[in-house]
């Protein structure tokens, strides 16, 4: 565990490492993410300062960015000794944040809802996905079998397709993802509708958490195919009960998060309200004025 999570070294050298945990240039594995949305947050004053001027800007800005992430020039070291970069390159990681951000913002028009740009999206997932699948270690079956694409898949991750750097081929797939759920959410999610919904709705509303309590369920689940196996329904089982904790971690995050008194406080308060106007009686003074100093 510690040699796979890269945490030896904290043990070996602590002061050193702790040092280097505070200032992001240790990163153990499985602990990446959240360094590079740090570094992503914080290149947000930039853009928007480059927004200020002209939003052709921000492109050029995100995409030379990109580009330069390609090359490895910008790769940061997540060790102490400079044997490891970071899994995720944040100046590369950036494209996929910022053009949600554009979209959110306004500065990029919605997708038109066109049959010809749903089938080619279409096309990019299902034609990626023998390729996402095609190696032993990433796939324990179906395509995962079939040497030839194997050698596509390692030649695309060398290439165009590394998870480090976002490449192109990922970043049009995530595109193409996205593009298809747009269509069958709706817009601004009005398709979303029941008690799942609502559910996945409260992952995304407790990244922390559940980004958290997914590195301990991920180890977990790892543990249980290892003592019993990576067959299909073994894989399946564990991703099926990974999702169901998942959703149950956000639940209990939503829940803790409304703690009883701030309900009975809204009870109190409502039948105060109710009291008072069966008198007749004007509201306190401070009440009238409460959403004036909301607004302000």
């Amino acid at each position: 565990m510690r040699e796979e999570l890269k945490l030896q070294a904290i043990f070996d050298r602590p002061a050193e490492h702790l040092l280097g945990l505070m200032t992001l240039r240790f990163v153990p594995n499985y602990f990446d993410i959240l360094p590079m949305y740090l570094v992503v947050l914080a290149m947000t004053p930039i853009v928007m300062a480059l927004a200020r001027v002209h939003r052709g800007l921000v492109a050029v800005y995100v995409v030379v960015l990109w580009a330069l992430a390609q090359t490895n020039v910008l790769d940061l070291p997540a060790d102490m000794d400079g044997k490891r970069d970071w899994f995720f390159n944040p100046f590369a990681w950036q494209i996929v944040f910022f053009t949600g951000f554009a979209f959110i913002r306004g500065w990029l028009p919605a997708p038109p809802r066109d049959w010809r740009l749903m089938t080619l999206c279409i096309v990019i997932v299902l034609a990626a996905a023998p390729f996402g699948c095609a190696s032993e270690f990433s796939c324990y079956a179906g395509f995962g079998h079939v040497p030839a694409l194997g050698e596509a898949h390692d030649a695309l991750v060398q290439w165009w397709s590394s998870k480090t750097e976002q490449g192109a081929l990922r970043f049009a797939h995530f595109l193409a993802t996205a593009y298809l759920a747009y269509l069958a959410v709706g817009v601004r999610g009005d398709r979303l509708t029941g008690v799942l919904p609502d559910l996945m709705r409260e992952i995304g509303q407790q990244t922390l958490a559940v980004f958290l309590a997914g590195l301990v369920i991920g180890q977990a689940l790892g543990i249980f195919l290892d003592l019993y196996g990576r067959g299909f329904g073994l894989v399946a089982i564990a991703n099926l009960s990974g999702f169901a904790l998942l959703l149950l971690t956000a639940r209990i995050v939503t829940l803790a998060k409304k703690p009883p008194w701030k309900r009975a406080v809204s009870k109190i308060s409502v039948a105060s309200g109710e009291r008072r106007a069966d008198r007749h009686e004007p509201a306190p003074r401070q009440l009238k004025e409460a959403p004036h100093d909301i607004e302000a």
